[in-house]
């Protein structure tokens, strides 16, 4: 450690959660030789722990209740994902399908690199609907529905009762509520609708969905944020190739339908704000570059955000969070 005089010292960060999790990944594959590497992360995913190792809540670095952008799934258990009872699993046409929605073509080209392979043959997959274990929606007042598929690798005769663990705030409906396999690998598709009363009073609210069997616990976190922006387009700036009035005017539409009547704005308004809040994003990602080109191996993601904002307020003159958290523009906050 050298010369110090703190008896010991911990670091935590992605230095070591990525060979923990690989040597995890290499455990299940060689459990399971044939499974493919979305299986394996499913595995890992729907089988975590939730509490920490006195069974209490996990916390942040501030002792606070983490969230799920603080935990992900939980923490890896072993064991348990080499037996996880059903996987969400996905294959090069899933993937395929999602580039197209969010990149187009070119973007199939670059990534795939194989010529067989066109957007206009693909079904498009939007985000939210991608297969994928952790569930995020965007927070609405009228429901917002999901698709996921899970193929059984546990007992070939099986049968899963969906249990829904939400505060009161967040209205989730699962159907059918019951999934029954008769062989191993084969699949059942249910369908997930969120709604939240918390509309435009909160970033997020997050709950999980557990299907559960005689054997096995197969947990999904579900989480519902606010963002009208990250809905209508995976690109603020050029809305997604639509026409400027068009991709402002689906913007509007989502923010209202999520705020406030004391709070709704038009378009114009939104897409001030937009170069207002562009301007501080691009700002701070400026201090987030220069940080993690000084800091490497032995920092936690927390810790060079920590040092990022530190930069920022010292720079600036004043907070990121305060902007974006706490809001200079009160009436903004939704």
């Amino acid at each position: 450690m050298g010369s110090t005089s703190e008896p010991y010292n911990i670091i935590s960060g992605t230095s070591m959660a990525t060979p923990h999790v690989s040597g995890v990944a290499a455990l299940i594959k060689s459990t399971h030789p044939t499974w493919s590497p979305a299986a394996i992360k499913s595995a890992i995913l729907t089988t975590t722990d939730i509490v920490d190792s006195t069974g209490g809540p996990i916390l942040d670095h501030l002792y606070r209740k983490a969230s799920a952008y603080d935990t992900g799934s939980g923490h890896v258990n072993p064991t348990r994902a080499a037996d996880p009872g059903l996987v969400f699993d996905l294959s090069i046409t899933n993937y395929a399908g999602y580039i197209c929605w969010l990149l187009g073509d070119h973007g199939l080209a670059t990534i795939v690199h194989n010529s067989s392979l066109n957007c206009a043959m693909l079904p498009k997959v939007k985000n939210t609907q991608l297969n994928y274990p952790m569930i995020t929606v965007p927070v609405t007042s009228t429901p917002f529905t999901v698709n996921r598929t899970v193929t059984n690798v546990g007992p070939s005769k099986s049968t899963y009762t969906a249990k829904v663990d939400a505060p009161k705030s967040m209205v989730v409906h699962v159907f059918p509520e019951k999934l029954t396999f008769s062989k191993l690998g084969e699949k059942k598709t249910f369908s997930l609708t969120v709604s939240s009363h918390l509309v435009g009073k909160e970033e997020f609210v997050e709950g999980s969905l557990r299907w559960v069997s005689e054997k096995h616990v197969v947990r999904s976190p579900i989480v519902a944020y606010a963002g009208a922006w990250l809905e209508c387009s995976v690109d603020p700036i050029q809305g997604n190739g639509k026409k400027s009035e068009k991709f402002w005017d689906d913007i509007a539409a989502l923010y209202n339908s999520t705020t406030p009547s004391n709070r709704k704005r038009d378009r114009n308004q939104l897409k001030q704000e937009w170069q207002r809040t562009k301007k501080r994003l691009c700002a701070f990602h400026g201090q987030w570059i220069a940080v993690n080109g000084v800091y490497h191996s032995g920092f936690s993601t927390v810790d060079l955000e920590t040092m990022a904002l530190e930069k920022y307020e010292s720079n600036y003159g004043h907070s990121f969070q305060h902007y974006l958290v706490d809001g200079i523009y009160p009436e903004w906050a939704a």
